[in-house]
């Protein structure tokens, strides 16, 4: 119930908003667009090394951009050049959070120890 309530929040944050909020931008893989997908990689494997979920995981990481992109909205550093909420932005998080849940699923498969694993088991 908490959860629904925040989201009604930010939700009547985002309409008294004054600027226009949705950017038009493209799918042109720019600095910005990779820099979104390796980031929502790199969180997805922070969260899965801090024990949690593959769902939590994605969930996490997902919600990182989603409050990033909406931070960029109310940012007073970019009052100059206004910087909105940026669908593009959110699918290139979605697509690297798909990439790294893919290659945890293959190191699943294969049951890949980490290399900590094998230096463990040698004697110095």
């Amino acid at each position: 119930m908490k959860y629904i309530f925040v989201l009604l929040i930010l939700l009547s944050e985002l309409r008294a908003s004054h600027n226009r909020i949705i950017l038009e931008d493209d799918f042109n893989p720019n600095i910005d667009k990779i820099s979104h997908s390796t980031t929502s990689f790199g969180l997805y494997y922070v969260f899965r090394y801090f024990d949690k979920s593959k769902k939590k995981s994605v969930l996490f990481s997902f919600a990182v951009g989603l409050c990033y992109e909406i931070y960029q909205i109310y940012d007073p550093l970019e009052q100059e050049h206004f910087r909105g909420v940026s669908l593009h932005d959110l699918f290139y998080n979605v697509t690297g959070i798909a990439m790294a849940v893919i290659i945890d699923d293959m190191f699943k498969k294969e049951k890949v120890r980490p290399l900590a694993s094998f230096i463990g088991n040698k004697e110095i």
